[in-house]
């Protein structure tokens, strides 16, 4: 009795084994965390956590980069290859805001880094609504990630390495995935962008002191050359924005101009949002887009910086806006081109 219950034993353990080996060996390969590297099987990354995901990359790198990127799912879509001469790191996320920004900017700072650069988002969403905050545990209390292999062993991540496989993507990242490189791309296929809102727009209450909040951010890398930036949005999508209130509007836009180094507006009505080809809602735009908006903010290139707001001359990009508004306005929205 007692030797058939040690081969019963023995071989129970040996079966969890092989099942735990082949378990950790499935997800090492298809790699949903992007923990050893990304998908050995083909060129598809699927988004599932950017919040942890980000940070094993960030901690694959050799060297710490001159430049640390943070935004939403919109600023995923810019190439960090195509920034200060490649030597960047994209930490964007889907849903991104500002306090998580400020919570993941102090992680990195615990961990000793120090970025040269410092490149923010600062879509409109971050001041009206719910200043919702999804950080996890381990980045406010500055400690290590969860463990990789202990995460590589659960079934969770095997659902996720068999989404991978049948590239079933997630809703809350549906349309964009990563390639090879971890370069984000809009999954193959989408329809473009096709505009339709009605005339009536609710009024909206911006928060406008959490535009301190940026300056907070700055505080965390005070010596880092501070880049903020509104991105490119559809003028059919400003317009809601817009007449949510205008002058809370372009009140954020001056401080947002005041607290950076330099602040760039890429939200007022021009060929690239006018073109509807260029993205797939109004609000994620294609990578050509995101390549042409990089190489005017790159502060290691010198070039003519046509949506670079100065204090200064705040007043003049304020009307110039104000006219482009008044333009697409009369042209598209009181000529009928709305759902009524």
């Amino acid at each position: 009795m007692c030797n058939s219950f040690k081969v019963y034993a023995c071989v129970l353990c040996g079966l969890l084994v092989i099942g735990l080996g082949a378990v950790v060996g499935f997800n090492l390969v298809v790699d949903p965390l992007w923990a050893f590297g990304g998908n050995k099987l083909f060129d598809t990354n699927i988004a599932f956590n950017e919040r942890l995901t980000k940070i094993y990359l960030f901690e694959r790198r050799k060297s710490d980069p001159a430049c640390l990127i943070l935004g939403s799912s919109r600023t995923t879509l810019l190439d960090q290859r195509d920034f200060c001469g490649g030597d960047s790191f994209n930490l964007s996320f889907s849903a991104g805001r500002i306090r998580e920004f400020i919570a993941y900017a102090r992680y990195l700072k615990s961990k000793g880094y120090e970025p040269k650069v410092l490149l923010v988002e600062a879509s409109m969403f971050n001041f009206y609504g719910d200043p919702q905050r999804e950080v996890p545990d381990w980045v406010d209390e500055f400690k290590r990630p969860p463990s990789k292999w202990a995460n590589y062993m659960s079934w969770d991540v095997v659902q996720w390495s068999r989404q991978t496989l049948r590239r079933q993507f997630p809703s809350r990242t549906g349309q964009r995935y990563y390639d090879q490189n971890f370069a984000c791309q809009p999954i193959p296929g989408l329809k473009p962008y096709r505009p339709a809102f009605r005339r009536k727009i609710s009024p909206q209450k911006y928060q406008i002191e959490w535009v301190e909040l940026y300056d907070e951010l700055h505080s965390v890398f005070p010596n880092a050359h501070y880049i903020l930036y509104a991105p490119p949005v559809s003028p059919w999508e400003v317009y809601k924005d817009y007449y949510k209130n205008e002058e809370s509007f372009f009140h954020v836009a001056r401080r947002l101009s005041i607290i950076a180094d330099e602040f760039y507006d890429f939200s007022a009505p021009g060929a690239l949002t006018y073109d509807t080809d260029n993205s797939y809602d109004g609000k994620h735009f294609l990578t050509h887009v995101w390549k042409s908006i990089a190489n005017e903010m790159d502060p290691t290139e010198n070039r003519t910086r046509p949506h670079l707001v100065r204090p200064d001359t705040f007043e003049e990009y304020r009307e110039h806006y104000i006219g482009l508004m008044q333009t697409f306005i009369e042209s598209t929205v009181d000529a009928g081109a709305v759902s009524p």
